[in-house]
């Protein structure tokens, strides 16, 4: 058949147009990193990828180089499966952000790349977060002042995970948006942010008034605050309110060692050992020659073979761990620290949110996480926060144990140890001479302000610090 040429025409832009829609739904493909988009460095950040009609089959590959030019390239590199199919695929995972020179994305099918860029070394911002969910955030950008990052968020835009905020700082409230999802905030509380419910907010917002018990509430690792007034005023007590460095934390928890090395033979014996065994050799060559060193070796074989069998480790990796749980009213934003001494070189595998204390190559997938360890060389992993149950409470003018361990090591800065505590026991605080603090916090002392109850508890894989912020005045009060 013929075509004229009106109908050549039209054929050309049907031709062009449905160029045009398959070029568009290949540009829908976006990768966020951070809240909003905003990268925090040296903090879990949140990744969320959307695409759309993927086959099957396909990944997102995220590569970042965390490393200088002494000390070369250090890449960590996360793959991340994407359900094919037609329609809106979204992917989120997190992702712990070093000191980076670049970070490069790609999402890759099975026969090409789909889709891919980059971000470069001097586009990254250690200054954590101020969230700001209004319709005139000016207002509060402007009380924040210069220096700061304040990001106007929908709050649809929130993540639920509590590792999410780890480079937040504040979150503000007004009402004059739409209500965030209540568990998205009580996980940024959790986290340690300091949440702020500004003004008379509307009913659909009432259900955040939950998690208010007055004009300031510790929530876990953060708190949340009720103000009213202007949005200074609301600025000016987000920024009062003091919140333990978490980082400083656990970094004073992996001052001593997680693992207890193996004892191997003493230097003393060693040099006993060679001594008698250069008193065999020259015993052995002066009465039988030759043949009296061959006989020496394969003694010295025999008792190599002895002593290695002897001093041998029982296992080949060997980890310890620590907890950390910050504690603020019903949740506690609980941190494992864990450090694996493998004795061959191998591969150390850890969950997925875990990352290295020092900067070093690792791989991340859904499956977990992997890092390649020397032999006799030991790497420390701090795991990503959760939300967990709190152990210790602090109900009015007495401390309780409201986990399945006893509590022991007990001590509120400023006024002394306390009595040890069984599961389901509650204690009066009692007058006591400051003592030695157990080996297990003390170095976390000096980062905690007055009135804040540390206690331990033992399990059967790690140790949990039980951290309860300024819970008491220093007259033994409630704040």
């Amino acid at each position: 058949m013929r075509l004229g040429p009106r109908s050549l025409c039209l054929v050309l832009l049907l031709a062009v147009a449905s160029h045009m829609a398959t070029a568009q739904r290949g540009a829908e493909t976006s990768v966020a990193i951070g809240v909003g988009g905003n990268i925090v460095v040296d903090a879990w950040n949140p990744v969320r990828l959307v695409t759309r009609d993927v086959p099957a089959g396909t990944s997102l590959f995220i590569s970042i180089d965390t490393g200088s030019l002494r000390q070369g390239a250090i890449p960590v590199d996360v793959a991340l499966n994407v359900p094919g199919g037609a329609g809106i695929s979204v992917v989120e995972s997190l992702v712990y952000v070093s000191p980076f020179s670049s970070i490069s994305w790609s999402l890759r099918g099975p026969e090409a790349v789909m889709a891919s860029g980059s971000l470069a070394g001097r586009d990254q911002d250690a200054r954590p977060l101020d969230l700001v969910l209004s319709r005139d955030p000016g207002r509060y950008a402007s009380a924040f002042g210069s220096g700061t990052r304040v990001v106007d968020v929908a709050a649809a835009a929130l993540p639920i995970e509590v590792a999410a905020y780890d480079g937040v700082r504040t979150v503000i409230i007004d009402g004059t948006t739409t209500a965030p999802r209540l568990e998205a905030v009580a996980a940024a509380a959790a986290a340690g942010v300091v949440v702020v419910l500004h003004g008379d907010l509307p009913a659909s917002h009432r259900e955040l008034l939950l998690l208010a018990d007055g004009a300031s509430t510790r929530l876990g690792a953060g708190a949340v605050l009720s103000t009213r007034g202007a949005a200074s005023d609301a600025v000016a007590a987000a920024l009062a309110f003091q919140v333990p460095d978490r980082d400083a934390l656990l970094t004073a928890l992996t001052q001593r060692s997680l693992v207890e090395r193996p004892v191997g033979p003493t230097q003393y014996l060693v040099l006993i050992a060679a001594g008698l065994f250069g008193v065999l050799v020259l015993t052995m060559l002066r009465w039988f020659g030759a043949p009296g060193v061959v006989g020496a070796t394969m003694v010295a074989l025999l008792v190599s073979f002895v002593a290695w069998r002897a001093f041998r480790p029982e296992e080949a990796q060997l980890t310890g761990a620590v907890r950390l749980a910050m504690v603020g009213g019903e949740l506690t934003a609980a941190t494992e620290v864990r450090e694996v001494l493998t004795l061959p070189a191998s591969v150390v595998e850890a969950p997925a949110g875990a990352r290295p204390l020092l900067p070093q190559a690792y791989q991340l997938d859904q499956s977990g996480t992997s890092f390649k360890v020397q032999r006799w060389r030991s790497v420390t992993l701090v795991l990503a926060p959760v939300v967990a149950a709190p152990g210790l409470q602090v109900q009015g003018s007495s401390i309780t144990n409201a986990g399945t361990m006893p509590l022991h090591d007990i001590t509120v800065i400023g006024l002394g140890p306390q009595p040890d505590l069984a599961p389901g026991r509650t204690a009066e605080l009692v007058a006591a001479e400051d003592g030695l603090p157990s080996p297990v916090y003390a170095a976390l002392l000096p980062h905690l302000p007055h009135g804040t109850v540390v206690g331990v508890s033992d399990c059967m894989s790690a140790c949990t610090v039980w951290v309860a912020p300024a819970a008491f005045d220093d007259l033994g009060g409630p704040l």
